[in-house]
């Protein structure tokens, strides 16, 4: 038989690589050893017969026996009695082992673990800013109210010493004293004062539910010491009015508006043994005769949304619970006392 690279002047080929079965891999390099001693360019580059010979050779093999089938995720063919590898990968579909899957199962709950409580914080920290927007926007129309009023602010429930039924926010139809309460807010003396006024803004943190003591408050309550012509007192005159901004005292201090829930039964009405949190529309100042629980709210990652007299509005953490209701978040942003009350909460000091 004549060699494929047999020429003229080319020397015979050793019986060796004419013995040797076409396909073979060392058979492709013995040809190219010979053609290199022959000074004869082989028609083909070292790799492209490295792996024409390493196909004919192995792939015929996986063809008839499946057990040499790569499995995994690459195999190396080759014939250990070879001197060359021929270097070919034949990828096959990947597949991940139990160890690797739970090396990458641990690492997503570590990754989890570390960022939900930072997304969480961020979500509250939002609707924190959308409950401030909420504060300055009542603030403020609280103070056009008193510029249309020769100067007094809204009143915190003009009829509390006889029917019970009106609020800064609105009248209801039935007493909060007696039973739940909810308020219609389109009649509140407030709603001239806010563009497209359709109620209070309701913070998204505090449940809705639709028995909850003084609903349609927004979960906003009003200083009660403002929100009286005298502040302390319990009288028909006291609760006609608010207090007058030309008489307060360091209104950049007097608390306005804040964050308010009180606890409350299933049927929305105050209870000893409270289920849930409910509305306020009051905030209740620390300290004095007739000490009441408190009903400020730190709902923002332990925090509360506070407005002041002069119309700003900021957040404040919890320093006193009264009645053991931290576990309510329910308190005061100052020491239960009388100093902090007047300094705080009552405008005349």
């Amino acid at each position: 038989m004549r060699h494929p690279f047999s020429r003229r002047g080319c020397g015979s080929v050793p019986a060796t690589v004419i013995s040797r079965p076409h396909g073979h891999a060392s058979y492709a390099l013995d040809v190219l050893h010979t053609a290199k001693s022959c000074s004869i360019r082989p028609a083909f580059t070292l790799i492209e017969l490295l792996v024409t010979a390493a196909q004919q050779n192995c792939l015929s093999k996986i063809k008839n026996d499946t057990s040499l089938r790569p499995q995994g995720r690459t195999s190396r063919i080759f014939d250990k009695s070879q001197k060359c590898s021929s270097h070919l990968h034949i990828f096959t579909q990947s597949a991940f082992t139990l160890i690797e899957l739970l090396v990458v199962i641990a690492i997503i709950a570590i990754l989890a673990g570390m960022l939900l409580p930072a997304l969480g914080n961020a979500r509250e920290s939002g609707k924190s800013a959308n409950c401030t927007s909420n504060v300055k926007q009542l603030t403020l129309a609280n103070l056009q109210y008193s510029d249309a009023s020769k100067g007094y602010l809204v009143p915190y429930a003009r009829d509390m010493m006889t029917t019970n039924v009106q609020r800064w926010c609105g009248t209801a139809d039935v007493s909060s004293s007696s039973g739940n309460a909810s308020y219609d807010f389109i009649n509140a003396p407030l709603s001239p004062y806010i563009s497209g006024w359709k109620g209070v803004s309701h913070c998204s943190t505090l449940a809705d539910p639709p028995l909850s003591f003084e609903k349609n408050c927004g979960g906003y309550g009003y200083n009660t010491l403002v929100g009286t012509l005298y502040p302390g007192e319990y009288s028909d005159e006291a609760y006609s009015s608010g207090y007058s901004l030309k008489r307060m005292k360091k209104a950049g201090e007097k608390i306005m508006f804040a964050d308010s829930s009180i606890m409350v039964d299933n049927n929305g009405n105050w209870s000893s043994s409270p289920t849930r949190h409910g509305y306020s529309a009051s905030i209740e100042a620390p300290g004095g005769e007739w000490i009441m629980n408190p009903t400020m709210h730190f709902r923002h990652n332990k925090r509360a949304v506070i407005s002041y007299c002069d119309g700003h509005a900021a957040t404040a953490p919890m320093l006193d619970s009264a009645y053991g209701d931290e576990q309510y978040q329910l308190g005061h942003p100052c020491a239960n006392n009388d100093e902090m009350r007047r300094k705080y909460f009552d405008p005349r000091y």
